[in-house]
């Protein structure tokens, strides 16, 4: 009961293996490096992609949300550093202001040689104090008269503005 069972092998040299058999790993889905970057979106795809998505992502959160892409992006461009550039000149704006204001309180009592309260800019008895420049007696319905400021007149009550 002898049977005879004859086997055949195939063998390659080096030169003509690597020609016959295909060594690279694309059969199994591996991808190189290059062809992971051609597969990245450009900017323009990005921001179209994230145009589509914007309602989809959420409002707050630690990782992928509209709250992460600003604080990281901030971070980015030092934004905070801004904010508080333009925090520190509206605080200053604000005091330029106030000075010019007392400057000008200032100016109008030199020039009228009274007081003014700088928390009550009405006066008393029918007379208001203009800071721009200017008492005004009376009111407009009973032909009061300016002095000082830029206009009024006998016609009533304004000046000053």
């Amino acid at each position: 009961m002898s049977e005879e069972i004859n086997l055949n092998k195939t063998v390659f040299n080096k030169a003509q293996y690597s020609k016959t058999i295909n060594t690279a790993f694309s059969e199994l889905g591996v991808t190189t490096v290059q062809e992971q970057l051609d597969e990245q979106p450009n900017i323009e795809e990005f921001f179209s992609m994230y145009n589509d998505l914007f309602y989809e992502i959420p409002e707050l959160g630690e990782t992928n949300s509209h709250e992460f892409l600003i604080k990281q992006s901030s971070e980015y461009i030092n934004y905070e550093e801004e904010n508080e550039v333009i925090e520190e000149l509206q605080k200053e704006i604000s005091q330029l202001r106030e000075d010019l204001l007392d400057s000008q309180r200032q100016v109008v009592e030199l020039e009228l040689g009274i007081s003014i309260d700088e928390n009550i800019l009405p006066g008393t008895n029918g007379n208001a104090i203009n800071v721009s420049g200017g008492v005004s007696s009376g009111n407009a319905s009973t032909g009061g008269t300016s002095t000082g400021g830029t206009g009024g007149g006998t016609s009533g009550g304004g000046g000053g503005y």
